[in-house]
């Protein structure tokens, strides 16, 4: 009994009765929250990453079980893994994981997003993280809206000469989102968008729909022909319709009100 508390209070201090924990505990415990397993899609392997549930005593298993969306969009997009070193691996599963996971822990970029999301989550349970400085930026409503409208994407235009559409795509590499740099927000929005567009009663679904065939009839796309420049086109009016989209503010403003306890931002 007394190893046993000896090992679950490893890493962990308390000051005046507050848990605090390390950079360090969090980074070691990748292996239990992050995967890379190998996928097959037709005759082809793919490298597939997904989360894993923490056992309901992990100091993190509320966080990371009940907002898996926001921690794997983090994992996907708040990183500068090698990507080709993956794709070689996907003959070795085993291997495959063990360097996605060490790739995570010495990936700066992502650590420090992570771990800043994760010190707000501690702080609303009355704990920290030791060295860290919680500081919450300041973003509008609007300015929430206008990230989250980039993830209602026309992709590309299709082999039928029709326009692809993407809801919830990752934002990465988009021309559009260079200028927007806040890794936890964009979770957020991604979550918000994937989660609430099926919802009828959320009206998101519809103000696409509306906006899709307002815009494309703006630029008189015609079926079965779309050019690459008229694609452009359609995606750059249909995110400045859906950035003005009250039903996306009502949801946005919605999961802000059940999450606003953890996240890195202050909406204003």
């Amino acid at each position: 009994m007394k190893l046993a508390l000896i090992t679950f209070l490893a890493g962990l201090l308390f000051a005046g009765g507050l848990a605090v924990y390390t950079k360090e505990d969090i980074v070691k415990d990748y292996g239990k929250m992050f995967t890379a397993k190998v996928a097959a899609t037709g005759e082809q392997k793919v490298v597939k990453k997904s989360l894993k549930k923490l056992p309901d005593t992990h100091f993190l298993a509320e966080l990371v079980n009940t907002n898996p969306r926001m921690v794997a969009y983090l994992a996907e997009n708040a990183t500068a893994i090698d990507e080709t070193k993956l794709n070689e691996l996907t003959a070795d599963p085993a291997a495959l994981d063990k360097f996605y996971v060490e790739a995570l822990k010495k990936d700066s970029t992502f650590t420090n997003v992570f771990v800043e999301l994760v010190a707000h989550y501690l702080a609303s349970k009355k704990s920290e993280i030791k060295g860290v400085t919680l500081e919450k930026d300041t973003v509008t409503l609007d300015q929430l809206t206008g990230i989250a409208s980039k993830f209602f994407h026309a992709d590309a235009v299709r082999p039928d000469g029709n326009i692809g559409w993407k809801i919830g795509s990752g934002i990465t590499g988009m021309a559009e989102m260079q200028e927007v740099k806040h890794p936890i927000a964009e979770a957020f929005c991604y979550t918000a968008v994937v989660e609430n567009y099926p919802k009828a009663a959320t009206g998101i679904q519809n103000d696409f729909n509306t906006g899709a065939a307002q815009v494309q009839g703006e630029q008189k796309v015609v079926a079965g022909s779309v050019a690459d420049t008229t694609l452009v086109a359609v995606r750059k009016g249909v995110n400045a319709y859906m950035a003005k989209s009250e039903s996306l503010k009502k949801v946005l403003q919605a999961e802000y009100d059940k999450k606003k306890a953890f996240l890195n931002f202050v909406v204003q």
